[in-house]
């Protein structure tokens, strides 16, 4: 077991330690309530599924819970209960992430509940349909918001056959199998990798010993191999039209596949992105588009990152008859930005906007786990917390430039948009490869 003392100066001292088995234990003191958050991260999530199983990852983080050698659900779910715990589990991208929030007099109550739900889970399949009938219920009710589907095929069409794209729908829950989600688990449900972050009232070197004490029976195990598809960016205008005729207005995403997390140019890329159309109403997109052009109410844009690869989107909505008018101002803003860079003014804006801002990521325990999870997950410099402001403060003009020109693409994107497609779609055929689908085929 080794251990490792953290000194930061946004955060209190953070105590690391490896036990025998590869599993990570944070330690962070918070007194400011009798309270104790633990948070549990494993590295997979949608990645590591294959399209036909879409869905995998989320029950395989979602059945544990429900069923051990020595509890069944309701039994699980009134010992959390009787301590007046908060259980949550979600499966992302990449890691999947099991909580629980519990008053410090129920701590040792808490730890054995989660050791009980992490080593002895007997996926039931009664549990598993259930799980099953309440996903395809959230998927309808899913299907009827135009925002989450325009963003979901939007995903599915920029990455392709990459894993990211992949989302459950009704055949790929249906095909998870107990076996699927158990030999899922058993792969990636390992203590070489997994995560513990405990936040909170709590004397670290107590806890040290009891988190040892539980969870040094769980055995390691070897990893399944990487294997991450590639994805090329076009080289042209792409778009999918999805044709729903009783919307009055078209959502749109418009965007294309970009870098990864660990790109060295990430806090260009996020102020850039502030600028763009991540800052709201001090946005340039929202100013020209929604204030000045009035095609929308809302527009932004983001960089979403990950291990592998990201997408840059553009998101928004408006009128079936303006749709092309918005989608060449989208592109006439992008041509401004790479043609003209972006001014001091914007960009000291941008920066005092992230160095405001950055303590409200440490203001309660859950969001200060969230931080340190996210800088394991993508194995961030130990000194990313203190010299985050530093690194927000000496980005230049000229770095901003130099995103640009490599993130920022006017004349190349994938375009999806859900709405009366016969309205705009002899006009987007004039911009490259026009894919038609019918919502009701989705």
């Amino acid at each position: 077991m080794s251990r490792k003392k953290t000194v930061n100066k946004i955060l209190p001292a953070t105590k690391r330690i490896r036990f025998a088995n590869g599993l990570t234990l944070i330690l962070v003191e918070w007194h400011s309530l009798p309270m104790v958050h633990i948070k549990i991260m494993f590295k997979t999530g949608t990645i590591d599924v294959p399209p036909e199983k879409a869905g995998l990852a989320e029950a395989a983080v979602y059945l544990p819970s429900q069923g051990t050698d020595s509890k069944n659900a309701m039994e699980i779910a009134r010992e959390i209960d009787f301590i007046g715990a908060k259980f949550n589990s979600k499966s992302r991208e990449d890691a999947s992430h099991i909580s629980l929030t519990i008053l410090k007099k129920h701590l040792h109550k808490g730890l054995a509940l989660l050791n009980d739900v992490l080593l002895h889970p007997q996926f039931l399949t009664e549990e598993l349909e259930r799980w099953k009938k309440r996903t395809l219920s959230s998927l309808a009710q899913e299907k009827a918001d135009p925002s989450i589907t325009v963003s979901k095929k939007f995903k599915k069409f920029i990455f392709q056959s990459c894993p990211y794209g992949n989302y459950p729908i009704e055949t790929t829950v249906h095909a998870i199998s107990r076996t699927n989600v158990s030999d899922f688990y058993h792969s990636y449900y390992t203590p070489n990798n997994a995560t513990i972050v405990i936040v909170g009232d709590v004397i670290p070197d107590e806890i040290v010993d009891e988190v040892n004490t539980l969870f040094s029976k769980w055995k390691p195990s070897e990893l399944p191999p990487e294997s991450v598809v590639e994805v090329s960016p076009p080289d042209h205008f792409t778009t999918q039209l999805i044709n729903k005729d009783d919307l009055n207005q078209a959502q749109i995403r418009y965007g294309y596949i970009t870098t990864n997390r660990n790109t060295p140019e990430f806090f260009p890329i996020l102020l850039l992105n502030y600028i763009l159309g991540g800052g709201g109403f001090s946005s340039r997109l929202m100013a020209e588009i929604r204030s000045n052009k009035g095609y929308t109410y809302g527009i932004s844009s983001a960089f979403l990152l990950y291990k592998y690869s990201g997408i840059f989107v553009i998101s928004t909505f408006t009128k079936n008859e303006i749709v092309f008018s918005m989608i060449n101002e989208i592109r006439n803003q992008l041509h401004i930005l790479k043609n003209n860079n972006v001014t001091e003014e914007e960009l000291f804006a941008a920066k005092s906007y992230f160095k405001g801002s950055f303590a409200q990521k440490f203001e309660r325990p859950e969001t200060i786990s969230d931080q340190l999870l996210y800088v394991e997950l993508y194995q961030l410099p130990e000194d990313y917390f203190d010299t985050f402001k530093s690194n927000i403060e000496k980005v230049t003009i000229q770095d901003i430039k130099n995103a640009i020109e490599h993130f920022i693409h006017p004349d190349r994107a994938g375009i999806v948009i859900l709405g009366k497609s016969n309205t705009y779609m002899n006009d987007m055929n004039t911009l490259g490869t026009v894919e038609l689908k019918n919502y009701n085929d989705l």
